[in-house]
């Protein structure tokens, strides 16, 4: 169980096959959201930390996909929203990520929101 007060949002978007990985965006979407008093779950953040190195294209190896999400899915179980970030109905992760969400009902946001329906 979570040991703070401070409520848990976990970033689901695009990444492979996108430029970077598509991280830029998720650490937009973690400044914006970490302003407005969220803790921020950001799968760009773990792969960083675990060392995980898209290539150019923004692909990865499957064997470190299923690594990837194995660390990521169950940080999602703990968070109390996600927040979907633009293209993630074309990622097969994202979307995995927005059923298990719907799944434990937890709250869903859209990054189109205000920051006012997005506040916790």
């Amino acid at each position: 169980m979570k040991s703070s007060l401070i409520p848990t949002v976990y970033l689901a978007g695009p990444m492979r096959g996108l430029p970077d990985a598509n991280y830029p965006a998720f650490d937009a979407a973690r400044d914006r959201l970490t302003s407005l008093g969220w803790e921020v779950i950001s799968p760009a953040d773990l792969d960083r930390q675990a060392g995980v190195q898209p290539d150019a294209e923004g692909n990865i190896s499957n064997s470190l996909l299923r690594e990837a999400m194995s660390r990521d899915l169950p940080k999602l179980c703990m968070a109390d929203a996600i927040y979907l970030m633009p293209g993630w109905r074309q990622s097969e992760g994202a979307f995995a990520e927005y059923n298990l969400a719907s799944v434990l009902h937890v709250r869903v946001m859209h990054s189109e929101e205000t920051d006012g329906a997005i506040a916790p």
